[in-house]
């Protein structure tokens, strides 16, 4: 994500954000496509874009659900934002 889009970020993926209301109003997200915000923002004109870095913590209960199937649909979605905004 950041070659594709320029934008210099540890964790897109974090499921932690902030933004403002004016940017969640000039955007729309479909399905998964909230790891792709920043990008988003970026490409609707907004310049301020930075993260807060989060420390996680072990997983002490369940089992993830990040697999092969989440990173390609990711993949594809971060495939659409690029052809879209080309």
């Amino acid at each position: 994500a950041r070659k594709v889009s320029g934008i210099r970020l540890h964790d897109f993926n974090c499921g932690l954000k902030a933004y403002k209301r004016s940017l969640a109003q000039s955007i729309e997200v479909y399905n998964d496509m909230h790891r792709y915000i920043p990008i988003l923002a970026k490409d609707a004109g907004f310049k301020q874009i930075g993260e807060k870095e989060v420390r996680h913590q072990a997983r002490k209960y369940g089992k993830s659900k990040f697999g092969a199937d989440r990173f390609v649909n990711g993949y594809l979605d971060l495939l659409t934002i690029w052809f879209l905004n080309k």
